[in-house]
């Protein structure tokens, strides 16, 4: 799969790279992570999620367990990148899988997850052999999405709302930041509200749609990115 155009916005390395330009394509990732364009990253957890965390946090409905054994929400991060979302989320106790299939993007994240590095795989998100808990419960009451959707070619748009529907557990939620416009040309990829209606609305609700003032994102995103969170029907 080609990318929808040979000079992605917001790429400066492009114009000089010899590597694939597909972005469905790990060594895209990869080269962009050795050589440190990566204008998607932060360097820092969104400011907009540890506001939010809260509200989330108290969204999960867990099965009754005895008081000794309590069961902690799954959260998954796929792309997981630098980490910094990652780490937010498995402070606050959930039990997270942060995932990247760029090997660059794993070594970055490992020393900002510290603690929690052991939730750290790399891994591709539409095949990895994690989605089974301890308790033999497929899937996750969260997914949260930062750039993934952005990052992928449109052709894989389908496919990547069928794997999260496999995922997200019912009334689970994938929650995160969408980038909403109308930009052709990349990575990130723009969606528009519709499109991604059509994409969710078979298997999820749409519950928040919040727009992040500009500060709260990446130079990349500014003022395009939009806090939503999804139920799972």
């Amino acid at each position: 799969m080609a990318e929808d155009s040979a000079k992605p916005k917001g790429d400066p390395d492009t114009k000089n790279s010899a590597d694939t330009k597909d972005s469905a394509d790990p060594a895209f990732w990869e080269t962009r992570y050795r050589k440190g364009v990566t204008p998607w990253e932060p360097g820092s957890a969104s400011p907009y999620l540890r506001g939010a965390l809260p509200a989330l946090l108290g969204s999960f409905t867990l099965p009754a367990t005895p008081p000794a054994s309590p069961v902690r929400a799954r959260a998954l991060v796929p792309g997981c990148g630098s980490g910094h979302d990652a780490r937010l989320l498995a402070d606050a106790g959930l039990d997270v899988l942060a995932i990247d299939y760029a090997p660059g993007a794993v070594e970055l994240a490992r020393p900002v997850l510290g603690p929690h590095a052991a939730c750290l795989r790399q891994a591709d998100f539409f095949d990895f052999a994690e989605a089974i808990d301890a308790q033999g419960r497929p899937g996750f009451e969260l997914q949260f999405e930062r750039a993934l959707l952005c990052a992928l070619p449109r052709q894989e748009w389908p496919r990547w709302a069928t794997r999260s529907a496999e995922l997200v557990r019912s009334a689970g939620v994938l929650a995160g930041l969408f980038y909403i416009d109308d930009n052709l040309r990349g990575p990130p990829f723009g969606i528009d509200r519709a499109l991604l209606h059509a994409l969710l609305d078979p298997h999820f609700v749409l519950e928040q749609s919040t727009p992040l003032q500009a500060q709260e994102s990446p130079a990349i995103f500014k003022g395009k990115e939009h806090w939503m969170v999804w139920r799972r029907r």
